[in-house]
């Protein structure tokens, strides 16, 4: 399945295994900008290094999003003829901004981050959006278990995905995380679950454009594939929006519902109904 915007000559696909490394490559450069990833992951601002943390334990999750069922991936591609919006740090970039620079000279020395794209010769991937069926706080556990059927061998990788997680976590201290903030935001999305999830609804977990190509109309393109497949559905939508994404999502007919707190960040929580 694809969708064709002639404004941007982006495509988007759903994404598989090999585009786990460009989808990394974004994490750590463009989703960075979002202020609870520059908050659980500070120490990359000091310790740069640290990113090879980041790159492990993600690769990880993203391939246990793409074994789940209820999970889809997506990711958007551009031609390397396309220009970027944003082609080199300005005079006036701010430190945000400088620390997706820096980073991007990080992955650009790493050999195992790439966004080429593995489908189209001659393309980067410039965006990624995760949308998974969240079933809700109220969801049983026969229902649950219906939604996520897979088949044997994604069964199993799973589960041995999930030991080794748990085996590193009580081994290893990460590098790339704050841990006392990240039990922090534990928390809060507990909170989160109780205040705003307990009915299903198609959820937009992750939404990201490269820092280079924004205002060019990939994120729109990302949230247009979810909101099609959750009126398909006839599910609501919910998610988390930066500061700066909620302009968008309230052209795309999205309303803010509340706001979700960890510690001094305050988080947009935005909803649409779908007929």
């Amino acid at each position: 399945m694809s969708n064709q915007a002639d404004a941007t000559r982006a495509t988007v696909r759903q994404a598989e295994e090999p585009d786990i490394p460009a989808i990394l490559s974004l994490v750590l450069t463009s989703y960075r900008q979002f202020p609870l990833f520059n908050y659980l992951y500070s120490p990359l601002e000091y310790d740069k290094d640290a990113a090879h943390d980041t790159v492990f334990f993600w690769h990880r999750r993203v391939l246990l999003d793409l074994l789940n069922p209820t999970v889809m991936i997506l990711v958007a591609e551009v031609p390397t003829t396309l220009s970027p919006t944003n082609a080199s740090p300005g005079d006036g970039a701010d430190p945000v901004e400088l620390e997706s620079w820096r980073m991007l000279e990080w992955v650009l020395r790493n050999r195992k981050l790439s966004q080429a794209s593995n489908k189209m010769p001659g393309s980067v991937v410039a965006g990624f959006a995760i949308w998974k069926d969240r079933l809700g706080g109220r969801a049983g556990p026969s229902e649950k278990a219906a939604v996520q059927k897979t088949n044997w061998i994604n069964s199993l990788r799973v589960t041995l995905l999930n030991l080794e997680n748990s085996f590193w976590s009580m081994v290893y201290q990460r590098r790339d995380q704050h841990p006392t903030r990240y039990h922090e935001y534990i928390k809060a999305e507990e909170t989160l679950e109780e205040r705003y999830y307990q009915e299903r609804c198609y959820y937009l977990d992750n939404l990201c454009v490269d820092f280079r190509y924004q205002r060019l109309g990939i994120g729109r393109l990302l949230l247009d594939w979810g909101i099609n497949i959750a009126r398909q559905r006839k599910h609501s939508i919910g998610t988390e929006a930066s500061v700066k994404g909620v302009g968008l999502y309230r052209k795309m007919g999205f309303e803010q519902v509340g706001l979700w707190k960890i510690a001094d960040i305050e988080i947009p929580v935005m909803k649409l109904a779908t007929p």
